[in-house]
């Protein structure tokens, strides 16, 4: 109870926090559009305060390592681990139907100010390999995304003894 006061006392400094509520009144001047943004910061905002006052509610006895080696965060850990694993192998596939046969060549230049029309007639290449890097980055997330789903659901399940 000797550490009411001090609570009470930054709850009430908080409370006036001009960076929340500058945040919130740029949120609500960009109009309808941006209202859930608002709801979605004033949650976060929320979160955190309930997460830092129930740290300090149970006090020093709730240490990191009570926190880290909890079934509770190993729980949660598999459960993100799993969802993480089940879209990187159960993503829609985004790849477009229609693509050409065979990709056009880039034009040439044999003069300099011919160099300055080529922007325009090397779009279609250009476009061509902007979709192929896409792919292939989309393809490498999803790996990489997998990867560690797996390897934080295995980690769950051999903390809660279910594979060795």
């Amino acid at each position: 109870m000797e550490l009411l006061p001090a609570i009470v006392g930054l709850a009430v400094v908080d409370s006036i926090n001009p960076s929340a509520l500058l945040a919130t009144i740029v949120l609500l001047l960009r109009g309808r559009r941006a209202r859930p943004l608002v709801a979605v910061y004033v949650v976060a905002v929320l979160a955190t305060y309930f997460a830092i006052g129930t740290v300090l509610t149970l006090g020093l006895g709730l240490t990191p390592e009570a926190v880290i080696e909890s079934d509770a965060l190993y729980l949660v850990q598999g459960v993100l681990g799993a969802v993480m694993l089940a879209y990187a192998l159960l993503a829609p596939n985004r790849q477009r139907k229609h693509s050409p046969a065979e990709p056009p060549s880039l034009p040439t230049a044999t003069r300099p100010m011919a160099v300055f029309a080529l922007g325009q007639r090397a779009d279609a290449v250009l476009g061509q390999l902007r979709q192929r890097l896409g792919r292939a980055a989309r393809e490498g997330f999803l790996w990489l995304l997998g990867l560690v789903g797996f390897f934080l659901l295995a980690d769950a399940l051999g903390h809660f003894q279910i594979i060795d």
